[in-house]
């Protein structure tokens, strides 16, 4: 992950392909066991980001926007507070590649920590 972040830094945003950026399963999933989550348009969803999820192929002829949002509320990661993430190995976190809204200072700056950090499990 350290060498796709700092060729996105070195060679510009586009430099990087969105599927060689996040995480793939390692094993084989049955989708069967998945539980498929049918939205109406206008509506949304939200889920902790620490959920295993796809998306599905669109095949109504229609086109799909989405819009993807992340939040971190300060004071629960200090306190090591959210959804456990059992379903993932990732051996780093990326607090870098958050912002503060009211002044754009990024989290790790905030906590003191790296850009990217080891992902400590409890």
């Amino acid at each position: 992950m350290r060498a796709i972040l700092q060729r996105s830094h070195r060679d510009g945003r586009n430099a990087v392909d969105a599927d060689e950026a996040i995480p793939h399963l390692l094993e084989v999933i049955d989708p069967g066991q998945g539980v498929a989550v049918d939205i109406a348009p206008g509506s949304l969803i939200a889920f902790s980001g620490a959920h295993a999820h796809a998306g599905v192929g669109n095949s109504t002829g229609l086109t799909r926007i989405s819009f993807e949002t992340r939040s971190v509320l300060i004071e629960d990661l200090r306190g090591g507070l959210g959804a456990p993430n059992v379903d993932g190995r990732a051996p780093w976190m990326t607090p870098g590649l958050f912002r503060r809204m009211s002044d754009a200072r990024r989290l790790n700056e905030i906590l003191g920590c790296g850009f990217i950090q080891p992902y400590l499990r409890p």
